[in-house]
């Protein structure tokens, strides 16, 4: 859906590529998180263990900046804040 919107757009704040690069790599973290989630389940785990609750508040942490920074896109005259987020 994002790369139809993408190609449907004549301006875009961004270059192309550099919007295609970053939703592909999006995409990845999204599926690696996904089959952790999976792997979590499978495994039942009584109780998580330290190393990954703080990866999880990490991946939270990194969750929030990345939404603070794609609302901040469609604006664009913010670009010192989206350089320092």
């Amino acid at each position: 859906m994002t790369m139809d919107l993408l190609h449907r757009s004549f301006i875009t704040p961004l270059d192309r590529d550099e919007i295609q690069k970053l939703i592909s790599k999006m995409d990845d973290i999204m599926d690696y998180v996904d089959r952790t989630a999976k792997t979590i389940s499978i495994f039942d785990f009584a109780a998580l263990p330290a190393q990954l609750k703080k990866m999880i508040e990490i991946l939270s942490w990194s969750q929030a900046k990345v939404e603070e920074a794609v609302k901040l896109i469609p604006a664009f005259k913010y670009e010192e804040e989206l350089s320092t987020s």
